[in-house]
């Protein structure tokens, strides 16, 4: 059992980056999340200011334009457009694990939800941590398992809320995890915090001794005691659970967003995005200032002098009154509202440009090569992240075995997308239609339909039957060339080699060229008739 002061300790590498991690997560939410945190820069004296709330006032005429969301939205979309495969085996079929994937958390949440919410995490925070628990309730039998519904179920927690954790190296050079403590959750007045271990699993229900705090950070992100932030000022303990841990190991693990920096650390996708757009949310604030003050110039006059508001408002000044303290306006210049309009372009294109986003979210054109060159380094990006998202499911599904006391069957497999075929697809649409008019050639002509009807169905069953209807009737060669005569066609000949190899044999017998032959049969490669032809011509 852990005593109040070890529950309040934190790991060290919870600590360093605690305060970063919460700011990475308003920047995410946005919001009054975002606007709670005061991330605008103060004015020199503005907590002074008569009436004394102008600060407040800024943050709620501040809008903020969410890049960070976006930008997490845009990859999750890419990596999920094609839905993972799983084969599940004979094991699967006796484990329950269909049950799994359809309420993976026990709350009505899908496999394929949860791994959206993984890899949400993992751009947002570097790392996520997944625990993947079961009931201690022990049936006797699997028929009162299954009538109970107990059956494990996996959990996310984001970095903030794993507090503290501890790795060993195993016999064989391992490092495993063998202590681990999650805040699992948050209410009025205290926090339910579990504490794993390989032997026992700890539950704590304790009280805090104030309630959270509004973290104000005056300009900065990092000003504040981590304490404050993460609100572990514990009072008591009011309940202590405890349970043996049949595992034997600790059934908790943590995920990286690629390459890991040290335990419990790893960098997010948004971490520069963030300041840019923090940046961007400042500048707002300016613009709103200035264009306000442009349509309610500030009138400087002498305290002597009477001024009312409003159109065509009378000024009284004294008759004694020097020409040079006469009343005047000021306002800023439209120069200064152009200024702050570049300055957020510059962060937005920043912000493109860093997260590899310029050609899905830029607003302006780019070249072929840059924009083929940020579509080769997006989809390197994106399919290290679906190789993460699926070594990150063979660990869960591990777990879920583990709890089931069963080995998962030699076919068991999990499949993520790995490549992305990103492609501006108005640019390609473009050299196809200029590749038309300026070609004539039958064979080149169906071909180039073929990609334009690729391009633009999302369908494969649609896209495989138009292109299947896109016959070639007429000689690719022209007359006088080759055996193929007006309006010729021939029906498929088979998909296998086996059973189309004898008809190619044959064509070319007759006279055919490699064009006749891939117009009639494109479901035969230009390879094959070349290899098959150059064999022929071997061997008569």
């Amino acid at each position: 059992m852990l005593t109040v002061e070890q529950l309040k300790q934190t790991h060290s590498t919870y600590g360093a980056h605690a305060r970063t991690w919460d700011y990475l997560a308003r920047s995410y939410a946005g919001g009054s999340d975002y606007r709670e945190a005061g991330y605008l820069r103060k004015y020199l004296n503005e907590d002074a200011a008569p009436g004394g709330n102008q600060y407040s006032q800024r943050l709620i005429s501040t809008a903020l334009d969410n890049h960070v969301q976006t930008v997490v939205n845009v990859y999750r979309s890419y990596l999920f457009k094609t839905e993972p495969t799983r084969n599940l085996g004979l094991a699967g079929e006796a484990s329950g694990a269909d049950e799994f994937i359809e309420d993976c958390d026990l709350d009505q949440t899908d496999l394929d939800d949860f791994q959206k919410a993984v890899s949400d995490t993992l751009s947002i925070y570097g790392t996520a941590w997944i625990a993947v628990d079961r009931p201690a309730y022990q049936a006797q039998t699997r028929a009162e398992e299954q009538e109970l519904g107990i059956r494990p179920y996996v959990s996310l927690y984001t970095p903030i809320q794993v507090l503290d954790w501890k790795y060993e190296r195993a016999l064989n050079g391992k490092s495993e995890l063998v202590y681990v403590k999650i805040r699992e959750a948050s209410y009025d007045t205290y926090d339910v915090l579990r504490v794993w271990t390989p032997e026992v699993v700890y539950e704590y229900h304790v009280e805090r001794s104030k309630t959270p705090a509004l973290i104000r950070d005056n300009g900065g992100i990092n000003n504040q005691p981590v304490q404050d932030l993460i609100f572990m000022d514990y009072e008591r303990i009011i309940r202590q659970y405890e349970f043996v841990n049949p595992l034997g190991k600790v059934p908790v693990f943590c995920a990286y967003n690629g390459r890991k920096v040290q335990p419990g650390y790893a960098v997010s996708d948004i971490a520069d995005a963030a300041d840019h757009q923090r940046s961007i949310y400042n500048l707002c604030s300016e613009l709103e200032q200035n264009i306000r003050i442009s349509s309610s110039p500030s009138l400087v006059k002498t305290a002597d002098t009477q001024a009312a508001g409003g159109a065509g408002a009378v000024i009284n000044m004294p008759e004694n009154l020097p020409g040079d303290l006469k009343p005047f306006l000021l306002q800023p210049s439209g120069a200064t509202v152009d200024s702050i309009l570049s300055a957020i372009e510059y962060h937005k294109e920043a912000i493109d440009r860093m997260t590899h986003l310029s050609a899905v979210r830029g607003e302006k054109t780019q070249s072929g090569v840059a924009t083929e060159a940020d579509f080769l380094v997006l989809n390197a990006r994106l399919s290290d992240k679906a190789a993460t998202l699926e070594k990150v499911e063979y660990k869960i599904w591990d777990l879920f075995f583990a709890w089931q006391g069963i080995a998962p069957s030699e076919d068991f497999e999990v499949s993520y997308e790995t490549s992305f075929s990103l492609r501006d697809k108005q640019r390609d649409l473009a050299q196809l239609a200029q590749g038309l008019s300026l070609v004539d050639n039958p064979l080149y002509q169906a071909e180039a339909k073929k990609a334009i009807v690729e391009i633009t169905l999302d369908d494969d069953e649609t896209i495989e039957a138009v292109q299947a209807s896109i016959v070639v009737t007429q000689d690719p060669d022209g007359p006088g060339r080759g055996a193929m005569t007006p309006g010729e066609t021939h029906p498929s000949a088979g998909e296998e080699e086996v059973q189309y190899l004898p008809h190619v044999e044959q064509m070319i017998r007759e006279g055919y060229t490699d064009a006749e032959i891939l117009a009639m049969h494109p479901e035969v490669s230009a390879s094959v008739v070349d290899e098959l032809r150059h064999a022929m011509e071997g061997t008569d």
